[in-house]
């Protein structure tokens, strides 16, 4: 299952834990009220960014949020485990290296442990990057609670850097999975977050093989060393709606 992979690869995000602390910020979203969730089958969707377009894979049954801010590329909901609150699948771009890894995964940190802030703990986690077709992906799972009721608990995401023709980092994308525990931890979800990432793609490129993607995580992150980064200071936050501080 894709949860065992990701959990046996891990480095501990203890070892980001350098800085300052965590800050409180709020995190706010849309009513979840109204949805409406088809039998759908898994389909592949076309974002143009930039002047380029790009392709992913969407998982079935998952629908468009009625609207989607503009710092998002996409905006999925999908059944959770708790009635009121939704899964959520959030996509965006970020030009260049974004802060890097490290400093997106301090921010979020802030944004979860908003009732008692904390450094990382024993359940958050980051993978060593490992190769997806068009770059190298960080699988980041945090552990938290957003501020206000009815507010996602967990975050499950990756961080895909799409190196350039220089060695450095031309763009950097956001697929970050947000719920509650049974919904995060759900290993049907965690894939669909996966084959997310490992079909994205510009257009016009081949289709990957994406029935072996649990394999492809675990052999992948063994032997593939990331692309070396400098973390700078944490982009501004471009794949949440919309918040009182980035």
């Amino acid at each position: 299952m894709i949860k065992r992979f990701i959990t046996i690869l891990i480095a501990p995000l203890l070892l980001l834990g350098c800085g300052e602390e965590p800050t409180i910020q709020r995190y706010e979203v849309t009513q979840p009220v109204g949805y409406d969730w088809p039998e759908t089958d898994k389909r592949e969707v076309e974002h143009e960014v930039d002047g380029m377009t790009w392709v992913w894979e969407v998982p079935a049954g998952w629908v468009d949020a009625p609207e989607v801010p503009d710092q998002l590329v996409a905006d999925y909901r999908f059944p959770g485990n708790t009635e009121s609150l939704p899964g959520r699948l959030t996509v965006s771009k970020i030009d260049g290296d974004a802060g890097g890894v490290n400093a997106n995964v301090m921010r979020w940190l802030g944004q979860l442990y908003v009732t008692q802030p904390r450094r990382p703990g024993p359940e958050d986690s980051v993978t060593e990057p490992m190769r997806v077709p068009f770059g190298f992906a960080t699988f980041v799972e945090l552990h938290g609670q957003y501020q206000g009721e009815h507010m996602p608990t967990h975050l499950f995401a990756a961080i895909v850097q799409i190196p350039d023709d220089s060695d450095g980092i031309y763009q950097t994308w956001f697929f970050k999975l947000a719920g509650d525990q049974a919904t995060v931890d759900a290993d049907a979800n965690r894939l669909a977050v996966a084959q997310m990432v490992f079909s994205l793609r510009p257009q016009g490129s081949p289709k990957p093989d994406l029935s072996s993607i649990e394999e492809k995580v675990a052999d992948e992150s063994e032997a593939t060393q990331a692309p070396e980064q400098q973390d700078g200071p944490a982009a501004q936050d471009q794949d949440e709606e919309p918040t009182d501080t980035p």
